[in-house]
């Protein structure tokens, strides 16, 4: 939790301000290459094993820092604009309301490039995808076989003959649905 707020904090520092200090992600790259080898260090030499904890994914963190980059893009743009005499070299002729409303549709432009990028990449690839479907009907056709296998031990016991488990009685079933829940 704590790293995962340093490199946010970071990454706001980069994205925020790259305009003003261009050193920005230089600085957060060598950074982060430091960080990584004195962490290996200390998980390989200094400390146990770690134990793994499953995580879905980042969690609220993905939308900080979603928000993050399109606030970056407008106070980039905000800087520019104001602050940035490149614009007024590149058109000289150009009054200060109409460098503005250049300033404004640029940034509309990037943050729908954003936007559209973010669509058209998946967040899980067709692969990863397929993989889960596969498992999925996997485990339903083993839950669905260990369903079929304990109904038949089911009749068995009752009547001492097989059979079929579609002559069961209700209250069978839902013995039977009772013992299924309480074993899983």
């Amino acid at each position: 939790m704590r790293a995962l707020c340093c490199s946010a904090i970071q990454y706001g520092y980069v994205c925020f301000f790259s305009v003003v200090f261009p050193f920005a992600p230089l600085c957060a790259l060598l950074n982060n290459l430091l960080l990584v080898r004195l962490c290996a260090y200390k998980l390989c030499r200094l400390t146990k094993r770690p134990l793994a904890r499953q995580s879905s994914g980042l969690g609220i963190w993905l939308q900080v820092l979603q928000l993050m980059s399109i606030g970056a893009v407008l106070t980039n743009c905000a800087l520019i604009a104001v602050s940035s005499s490149r614009l007024s070299a590149w058109f000289p002729s150009m009054s200060a309301s109409t460098k503005t409303l250049l300033v404004f549709a640029f940034e509309h432009g990037v943050i729908a490039l954003k936007v559209a990028v973010a669509l058209l990449i998946p967040d899980v690839t067709a692969e990863v995808q397929m993989h889960r479907r596969k498992q999925k009907r996997n485990m339903v056709q083993a839950q669905t076989q260990v369903m079929e296998r304990r109904r038949m031990e089911l009749s068995v016991k009752r009547t001492g003959a097989m059979i079929p488990a579609s002559e069961l009685r209700s209250d069978e079933l839902m013995l039977f649905s009772l013992c299924l829940f309480v074993t899983v």
